[in-house]
């Protein structure tokens, strides 16, 4: 019998757990590697944490990929080597926070606060919303790029 629906699996056919029974409402045919399903249909997660409390969180390495964190508290938070590409960042507080070697391709930082944040090796030349008096309040280093028309603050 295991040979049968076995045999039936292989040639896509119907069976107890062929390939048109769905598991648990996701709509994933059962006994489907979701590494072999089609590019298209592999979406990331959006991340949407607007307006939350997340101080201190440890987020190093995270993949925050086109997620939003407007107006989120993210005081002391470590963002370091976090994917934040296309991510909007408008709002939020990163007083204290490490950005070091954050990808920040396309990230919103429209009066994001970052007071004494560490933005250390980190590339911000492609985001947007990034003004020089946010520079100012955080702590780059020679390897920071910053988006065209701001400048590096004398280091101390």
């Amino acid at each position: 019998m295991a040979a049968v629906r076995r045999h039936r699996r292989e040639q896509g056919g119907a069976g107890r757990a062929g390939p048109q029974r769905r598991r648990h409402g996701r709509g994933e045919p059962v006994g489907r590697d979701p590494a072999q399903r089609h590019p298209a249909d592999r979406q990331p997660a959006r991340c949407i944490l607007q307006s939350v409390d997340l101080r201190g969180s440890v987020l190093s390495g995270a993949d925050i990929t086109d997620g939003d964190l407007t107006s989120s508290n993210l005081r002391r938070a470590d963002l370091s080597t976090a994917k934040l590409t296309n991510t909007r960042l408008a709002g939020i507080d990163l007083a204290g926070a490490s950005l070091r070697g954050a990808a920040m391709e396309g990230t919103d930082l429209r009066g994001a606060n970052l007071l004494d944040a560490d933005i250390a090796s980190t590339d911000l030349s492609m985001t947007t919303g990034l003004i020089q008096s946010q520079v100012n309040k955080a702590r780059p280093n020679v390897h920071t790029v910053l988006p065209p028309g701001l400048r590096r603050p004398a280091i101390e």
